[in-house]
């Protein structure tokens, strides 16, 4: 994973969220970095090398393109990367790639799962947001190969990353270089490369340059992200010293959201009617238009661009949009929106705006509320010292337009109250690059080092409120840190876990430092870390912290007798758990029911006395002397485990089972969000495949369906698969029945009870889903329908799934014709029909999960004339943010107390 020195090359390597870039040195030659010319198909007939990779990947279909169109001089891969890739894509939006780099740091996917393109056609094999990324550096070393002579796996890379990125986003990009077969590299942040940039291109000038400038901004706005790292120039001999003393928050704001801007425009102008209104274009019309407006403004705000552009897409066959859309995009429109909108005249004291606005999510991203750059800008300069710089270096491909990065010097030299100096940058758009092969001289004792260390420090979060610190924000590569106090002991042989949270301010802390957060103080939890330390009984740990070679976080757990030690790794699929939660009961009590738990189940039917296994949960409030509804997560973990260890029990008498099952789904529910919860999933699924013991007893039944659909969430996608197989034969014509539900068959009351755990199975294929919607639509239809049956419908439509990855949502076009139904229904409940209907009508602003505006809007008019609530009127019209007690609501029953479940 290090870098060694010796191989003929240093290279640097910039992927980027729209443009790719690499650049190198040769070292037997001494002289400056250049930039490799990347071969890619730029058309169906010809590749050519061109010093910038669009980190665009075009899936196309298996007769779209004529042969030989996909062919490189090295390979004939399935699939396009690059300047073609970005025109095909143009045309047919649903088989491309973009952005894949923003993917990687979206919270509320998995991404490592084969979600992209997010709206892909219905034959589209989809690949992750990791694979995509893969793809690109897999390209750019097939192209060096074949270039250079010396394979690109043996030189000595640094592959740059946002410096927002957090430990999981690094850890993604770290597996993408790994499945493209690199292994030799280190990673650098973009800012930073930005610099090592400008210092190499004046290299013998650089420091009489400074002279007199204290602070340096380094101003990064990509594709994707913004950026903004601070750099403090201080006094040395020969020269100065150059310290990185900050470093922004992740902001998802970039040129991709300029050209969503300029979308909106357009396409208000195309659909425009006569009343003054216009209509909303469907996703496929979409995705073509903000592909003609990304290359639209790089057309208009590029050197001698033109003064305007014609922009044309597809039609419909209806009668207002039959034929071809077109629309006029001036340059003057184009540096307005871009100028006024993301970058307009503020004051220092200018913070971002809140809330949610329109477009937030369009093409399945998070993008920051606020677009305007200077209050983002406003509220870093605030978090660090409050003094504006007096030296700006620009960056990225959205900063070309000079009046762009004029308007930033004058904001800056406003709020400063004198001229900011600006450093120059000739490649805005190549720097990150260019810098990144010059740090690869520095790794080897060459050049000027920027020192500064991580930029954040990072804590285990522990008990009341308390967290430890494991990294202060100035180690640096190599550099290691050991926690010993206070002890921990932990048991051995079953997994742990370890919240961890951030900082970007806090850069006084030292490691074992215990600290309080303040209320208001920005904070990221990051997920956890986990291990599985093998062996029996306990043992007294210490943590140690790394900073590798390459840039990442690396963690152990320590044995202090020193028999062993081992490494705690992120979950990788990115979801930040739950916060700490202050106990309010001792633990000593505590600990009693955990042993009142085994105690119950471990003796026998006849000697139970008082405390039957039915009245366990109610005898432990009274133990507790809190009622169970507002037992916190940890209460509830506990009490699980102590289930857990008396599992095989259950099977003594049905009393037991029943009871086993309904305290271990009220303790487990919803299956996810606090740490540790899959090992506990994965132990509670090995009861499924030794099923029931008293089958035959409905109450035993009803409690073994109870407890999956508390839990479903937290179950696998082929855990969710394999429960339903077992119980669709119950609900859908035409699949074998087993033999133990033929006799006794379900009740009436059982039934409705499956029918509420399956819509919790939200990982199931499309097809089954649709399949039950259509069915529970019919029941919801039906006299005597429940509030139940609008439940079912609710979850099984839902625009933002309750615990699966915002791709399970169902398409549109299945949610519609349910929605239009019920349109024209009578309710037997309007509070429950409006809630199914708001929760598959939401809009998110995402047009891939979006239902069309006139079905929204026919909808808001139905809720509206059966006075239903205003808030959820609001829900169907414009996005709003998943609240808690609409979590509740989908959960079907209550959240455990301090439990928060973040959605997008």
């Amino acid at each position: 994973m290090s870098v060694s020195g010796g191989s003929r090359y240093v290279v640097g390597i910039d992927l980027g969220t729209t443009n790719s870039v690499c650049s190198y040195i040769d070292t037997t030659a001494n002289g400056p970095a250049e930039f490799l010319g990347i071969t890619q198909r730029i058309s169906e007939q010809d590749w050519a090398a061109r010093v910038v990779l669009p980190s665009f990947l075009y899936l196309p279909g298996a007769h779209e393109l004529p042969p030989g169109s996909l062919s490189l001089p090295w390979d004939t891969p399935d699939y396009l990367v690059g300047e073609f890739a970005r025109v095909q894509g143009a045309r047919v939006p649903g088989r491309l790639v973009s952005s894949a780099k923003s993917w990687l740091c979206h919270p509320y996917v998995e991404r490592t799962a084969a979600i992209l393109p997010w709206d892909a056609l219905a034959d589209v094999s989809k690949v992750s947001p990791v694979e995509a990324s893969a793809r690109y550096l897999a390209h750019m070393r097939d192209s060096w190969n074949h270039e250079m002579g010396h394979p690109l796996q043996v030189q000595d890379l640094v592959i740059t990353v946002p410096a927002s990125f957090n430990e999981i986003a690094r850890e993604l990009t770290v597996a993408a270089a790994h499945q493209a077969g690199l292994e030799r590299f280190r990673l650098l942040e973009e800012p930073q490369a930005a610099y090592y940039s400008w210092i190499a291109s004046r290299e013998k000038t650089w420091a009489k340059e400074l002279k007199g400038v204290r602070r340096v901004l380094i101003c990064d706005v990509g594709g994707g992200t913004t950026d903004f790292t601070m750099i403090e120039v201080k006094p040395g001999r020969p020269k100065p010293k150059l310290v990185r003393v900050a470093v922004g928050d992740h902001l998802m704001l970039g040129g991709d959201n300029m050209d969503l801007a300029l979308a909106h425009h357009l396409e208000a102008v195309m659909t425009a009617r006569e009343d003054g209104t216009s209509i909303r274009l469907d996703a496929r019309q979409w995705g073509i238009l903000l592909q003609e407006c990304r290359t639209a403004k790089e057309r208009l705000l590029g050197t001698d661009g033109p003064h305007e552009l014609t922009v044309t897409i597809p039609g419909t066959g209806s009668r207002l949009l039959s034929g071809m859309l077109q629309a006029t995009l001036t340059r003057d429109d184009a540096t307005r929106l871009v100028l006024d909108g993301f970058f307009p005249q503020t004051d220092k004291t200018d913070l971002p705006l809140r809330g949610r606005r329109a477009g937030l999510t369009e093409v399945g991203l998070p993008y920051v509320t606020d677009p305007a750059v200077p209050r983002h800008l406003a509220a870093f300069i605030a978090q660090h010292g409050g003094e504006p710089p007096d030296g700006v270096l620009f960056n990225g491909a959205a900063l070309t337009p000079p009046a762009v990065r004029q308007r930033l010097l004058d904001v800056l030299g406003r709020w400063r109250g004198e001229p900011v100096t600006e450093l120059p940058n000739p490649w805005l758009d190549k720097a990150v690059a260019h810098g990144a092969a010059y740090f690869g001289l520095v790794l080897r004792g060459r050049g000027v080092r920027i020192g500064g260390g991580t930029g954040r420090a990072y804590y285990m979060k522990v008990e009341e409120e308390q967290n430890i610190c494991l990294v202060s924000a100035d180690m640096g590569e190599g550099d290691e840190a050991t926690v010993r106090e206070p002890e921990m002991v932990l048991k051995l042989g079953q997994p742990v876990s370890f919240p961890v949270v951030c900082s970007a301010l806090r850069t006084a802390d030292r490691p074992g430092d215990v600290v309080r957060f303040g209320a208001d103080e920005p904070i990221d939890a990051l997920p956890p870390l986990r291990t599985v330390l093998k062996g029996e009984g306990e043992t007294s740990i210490e943590l140690q912290s790394r900073v590798s070679e390459i840039g990442t976080l690396e963690l152990y757990c320590v044995r202090r007798d020193g028999a062993g030690q081992w490494r705690l790794q992120f979950d990788m699929r990115g979801e930040p758990l739950a916060e700490g939660i202050e106990l309010p009961v001792r633990r000593e009590s505590l600990a009693q029911a955990r042993e009142q738990v085994v105690r119950v189940f471990q003796t026998k039917p006849s000697k139970l006395g008082d405390v039957k296994p039915r009245n366990l949960l109610s005898t432990l409030e009274d133990h507790l002397k809190l009622r169970r509804e507002e037992w916190p997560t940890p209460i509830l973990r506990e009490i699980w485990e102590a289930l857990d260890r008396v599992r095989k029990r259950r099977r003594s008498t049905d009393q037991y089972e029943a009871a086993w099952f309904n305290a271990a789904g009220f303790c487990m529910r919803p299956g996810f969000g606090y740490p540790l919860d899959e090992w506990r999933m994965d132990r509670l699924w090995d009861v499924f495949s030794h099923w029931l013991q008293w089958f035959k007893e409905t109450p035993v039944r009803m409690e073994w369906w109870v407890m999956w659909r508390r839990v479903a969430a937290g179950l696998k996608d082929e855990q969710q698969a394999r429960l339903f197989a077992d119980v669709s034969p119950l609900l859908l014509p035409g699949r074998k029945h087993l033999k133990m539900f033929t006799r006794p068959h379900p009740t009436n009351a059982e039934l409705a009870e499956i029918w509420r755990m399956v819509a919790s199975l939200e990982k199931l294929p499309v097809a089954d889903r649709t399949q039950l919607g259509a069915l529970a639509l019919e029941r919801a239809q039906k006299r005597g329908s429940t509030v139940q049956d609008f439940w079912v419908l609710a979850r099984l439509g839902a625009r933002h799934p309750f615990g699966a990855s915002l791709h399970y949502a169902l398409p549109p076009g299945a949610v519609t014709p349910w929605v239009e139904t019920l349109i024209e229904s009578a309710w037997a409940d309007r509070h429950a029909a409006g809630f199914a209907l708001a929760q598959m009508a939401r809009c998110t602003g995402d047009r891939v999960r979006d239902l069309e505006d006139g079905v929204r809007h026919r909808v808001a008019a139905r809720m509206q004339q059966e006075s239903v609530d205003e808030d959820l009127v609001r829900r169907v019209l414009q996005p709003v943010a998943v609240e808690a007690r609409e979590q509740v609501q989908m959960l079907g029953d209550s959240l455990p107390v301090g439990l928060r479940l973040a959605k997008g």
